[in-house]
Parts: C-alpha cells; sequence; structure tokens
C-alpha cells in the first residue's frame, strides 16, 4: 500500500518539467532538518531501516539544469 502511495506520487512528480521541478524544490525545505554535513543519516518512521544502513546525499542546492543554464550564460557572456 505504501510503495503504491509512493509510486503514484514519483509519477506525479515525474509527469512535467514543472512538476518535477517543484517537487525538487519542496524536497530541499523539506530535508533542511535532516541534513547534518551535506548527508541525511536518519529518516524517520518506515525509513528508519534504510537509513540504519546507509546513508542518503543531500538534494543539491542548485540542480543540474539550474547548473547549466548559468554555466551557458557565463560562456556567451
Amino acid at each position: 500500500m505504501v510503495e503504491r502511495v509512493a509510486l503514484k506520487a514519483a509519477a506525479f512528480a515525474l509527469a512535467g518539467r514543472r512538476r518535477f521541478e517543484a517537487a525538487q524544490a519542496l524536497a530541499r525545505i523539506g530535508q533542511r532538518p535532516l541534513v547534518h554535513d551535506g548527508v541525511i543519516s536518519w529518516l524517520p518512521g518506515l525509513l528508519s531501516g534504510w537509513t540504519a544502513v546507509r546513508d542518503l546525499f543531500a538534494i543539491p542546492k542548485q540542480s543540474f539544469r539550474q547548473w547549466w543554464a548559468e554555466r551557458e550564460k557565463a560562456s556567451k557572456s
């Protein structure tokens, strides 16, 4: 049941560029209390078992698309 809901949420978020970018922005905000030194080493609830044996890198402050756009803009200047 939980897996089905998670997959449906992922399908919704990945269905379009704006949705994906909004999901990234929300994830960056939501991860703030969990990130320490660029790593999420603890997650609450059902995900705690997963993080008990592995760390999860934090979502970068800048997406690849944002980085690429800035790089292209700088190269044209």
